[in-house]
């Protein structure tokens, strides 16, 4: 039994590059500004400044000893 499973994924491939790299640069466009605002949020403040925030977000959400454990 012979499956043309290469000229398949071939056309698939094809069909990708010719409708989907409009859809895929926009998203790709979305993440890189997404995690270069979020690299650029934690870099501005100093590191104890941040320690202190993760601490109280800890507490609120899980209790003492999760803040204890992530300052």
């Amino acid at each position: 039994m012979h499956l043309p499973v290469g000229s398949l994924f071939e056309g698939l491939i094809d069909w990708l590059k010719a409708n989907v790299t409009g859809l895929s640069r926009f998203m790709s466009g979305i993440l890189v500004a997404m995690v270069s605002g979020l690299g650029n949020i934690l870099i501005y403040p100093p590191a104890p400044v941040l320690i202190a925030i993760f601490a109280i977000v800890a507490w609120l959400l899980a209790g003492k000893k999760a803040a204890f454990f992530v300052a």
